[in-house]
């Protein structure tokens, strides 16, 4: 499968190829010349693998020469300098997790490339990884994100003989964290804070040897109660193990989502669930307040996990989630020319700044526009997001039973593509403004012998969509709709065929936990704008730190419930997407300053049970799409007009 981004996708694309993603090595040390990665001195632990993990599925995206050159070098040293007994990596970092990383950027790499050796450097790596496993089991990250290399090593037994690393498989589930019974029995329904002080986590591990390469457990206990509670409430783990009880059920031969997943995650969202798709953590779980934060990471790692929940087993309910998470809280934390990022945004974030909030233990700087927030995790880590959303948008199934290929539509966003029939080439275009817009129009060139089928995934807010086929057989009845798992089928297409679909999106208003409403739109989450004053306070020409002040009012509470007499103003002309301006999309709606609504721990605050008004004036706000924000509010306590009361 070949795809293709165009309009406002592409320009997102070439907007992180032109800011922290393309010029990363050049303004931050830790992925400069000096790294372990390349046979430096310098930073040998996950950063290098980060950020090849963005980099390589963004280089070929655009087929970006700049680009391209950057990863080689860090691919190459990787598989010439791998060791004769398998092992690769930095001499003076012995932990497995940063190599975990490393492999799923190498099979990439190998799909994108079709380098052949790439697959020798993988099977020499999982041979030195079953003979020492037991002698040198795995710690810290390594143990609790253990399954992550099921992503690797599903791709090796795919393609050399894969009966043979099924005993490597089990050691490896011997050895990882069990995820599964945490999503078949979550039980952390209050914020950490509850189970777990951080003052006394420390008291028991230093920081340094949290943030050290070869971190050791607390007490020398695999599972003391402290580490099990530290990574199971670790929000990165979390995203990162939403697609470990699939890949086990594709070890024994299910290609299911199990029930337990879904039922899980609908009760972790119960009680850490945000407005802005998943779930408070400020490093670790803390509650359905719209004033916690939500780490960069979790958003970028819970977008992969999804993808492969997805391409495994073919359930697109899923999708539905993916898109919001990525059409929201993707582009909300990453400023207008994609040179800086937060460590953590927040539903209502009123003020950017370095100063005490409410988080688990993230530091004061975690909220503020930079280069490396509280931590550099994320500035490795923020640019696999974009690139592989895109390259999972669409889908291909060629080894069905009938063997006509199945073509899935996961996402709606302006590309085109092609892939390979029973005897030639299909070429396809997605003409859209998608999310600003419901309208999605498909088309097909190609030899008009080769025949294909289409599913289509019908997002779970769609009540009312249209979907037409021009087709040169138009009596013939080929759509079956099916739920949400199975989205709709289109059988026997073929080149020279169209598919409109019109997903008639309606503003609606939900009620959001603990308190007040928010306004959504199709996937998006719409939000109160702030104006902000961005303060430069470490300079550093285009990659500078900066605080945000607000710069205009955002105590309001809305005046109306009822979504129909809102107005959608809708801006075809836009230029660049999201943060572009003007605004793709607005809705206006009435609502009323209130006096009783204050900052508190330099955060908007709760959102006040019984707003007061200011004065008898509704205002009309314009709210856009939450991505489109920097300093906004997008959770409203209501104040009802006396025929709504």
């Amino acid at each position: 499968m070949k795809i293709e981004a165009r309009g406002w996708l592409k320009e997102q694309l070439r907007k992180m190829a032109n800011g922290l993603t393309g010029h990363l090595e050049d303004v931050w040390d830790d992925v400069g010349p000096d790294s372990g990665w390349l046979g430096g001195p310098g930073e040998s632990w996950e950063r290098g693998p980060y950020y090849l993990d963005g980099l390589v599925p963004l280089a070929a995206l655009l087929g970006d020469k700049d680009l391209k050159s950057r990863m080689e070098k860090w691919i190459a040293w990787t598989i010439d300098h791998q060791r004769e007994d398998g092992y690769f990596g930095p001499v003076q970092n012995n932990d497995w997790w940063p190599r975990f990383i490393m492999l799923k950027v190498l099979i990439q790499y190998a799909d994108i490339t079709k380098n052949k050796a790439v697959a020798d450097v993988v099977e020499r790596f999982f041979l030195y990884l079953e003979e020492h496993i037991e002698s040198r089991p795995f710690e810290m990250w390594a143990h609790a994100r253990g399954c992550e290399l099921f992503t690797a090593l599903f791709w090796l037994m795919d393609q050399r003989k894969p009966e043979k690393w099924l005993p490597l498989a089990e050691k490896i589930l011997k050895h990882a964290m069990d995820w599964n019974g945490y999503f078949e029995e979550f039980t952390y329904s209050s914020p950490t804070g509850t189970y777990m002080s951080w003052e006394h986590y420390k008291e028991k591990i230093s920081e340094k040897t949290l943030d050290n390469s070869q971190p050791t457990f607390i007490d020398g206990s695999h599972f003391s109660e402290l580490y099990e509670i530290y990574h199971r409430t670790h929000g990165v783990n979390i995203a990162m193990a939403l697609k470990y009880p699939v890949y086990r059920e594709k070890l024994y031969g299910s290609a299911q989502c199990p029930d337990f997943l879904k039922e899980g995650w609908r009760i972790l969202r119960r009680y850490h669930g945000l407005a802005n798709g998943l779930f408070s953590c400020d490093e670790h779980l803390n509650g359905r307040q719209p004033f916690q934060g939500t780490e960069l990471c979790t958003v970028v790692e819970s977008m992969f996990s999804l993808e492969e929940i997805i391409r495994i087993t073919g359930d697109l309910s899923w999708g539905t989630l993916l898109e919001e998470v990525a059409l929201n809280m993707l582009p909300a934390a990453v400023s207008k020319d994609a040179c800086s990022h937060q460590y953590n945004q927040q539903v209502n974030q009123a003020l950017c700044s370095v100063a005490h909030r409410n988080w688990y233990n993230n530091k004061d700087n975690s909220n503020i526009f930079g280069l490396e927030p509280h931590f550099g995790c994320c500035t490795a880590n923020m640019h696999q997001g974009w690139p592989k959303f895109v390259s999972n948008s669409v889908l291909i199934d060629t080894k069905r039973r009938d063997g006509r290929p199945e073509l899935l539509i996961v996402h709606y966003l302006p590309l085109s593509g092609s892939f390979c029939g029973q005897d030639g080439t299909i070429s396809f275009r997605m003409e859209t403004d998608y999310p600003f817009d419901g309208k999605v129009s498909l088309t097909f060139e190609g030899d008009p012998g080769e025949r294909f089928d289409i599913r289509i995934r019908v997002p779970l807010w769609a009540k009312d969509y249209t979907l037409s086929i021009d087709s040169r057989d138009p009596d013939q009845c080929r759509v079956k709709h099916g739920n949400h798992s199975e989205g709709c089928l289109i059988e026997a297409c073929r080149a020279g065929e169209r598919i409109d679909i019109d997903w008639n999106m309606k503003p609606r208003l939900e009620a959001e936990q603990p308190s007040g409403f928010v306004v959504k739109r199709g996937p998006l989450l719409f939000a109160l704008p702030i104006k902000g004053i961005w303060k430069e306070i470490e300079p550093r020409g285009r990659f500078s730190d900066f605080e945000v002040y607000p710069d205009s009012e955002w105590r309001y509470a809305l005046s109306s419930l009822r979504s129909e007499e809102w107005e959608v103003v809708y801006n075809p002309g836009h230029s660049g997407g999201f943060k572009s301006r003007p605004y793709p999309v607005e809705i206006k709606l009435g609502a009323h300053r209130i006096t009783n609504w204050e900052m508190k721990n330099n955060s908007a605050g709760p959102l006040p049970k019984h707003p007061v008004r200011a004065d008898d004036v509704e205002e009309i706000l314009s709210l856009v799409p939450y991505g489109c924000t920097d300093l906004r509010i997008a959770q409203f306590p209501v104040v009802l007009n006396e025929s709504e009361k």
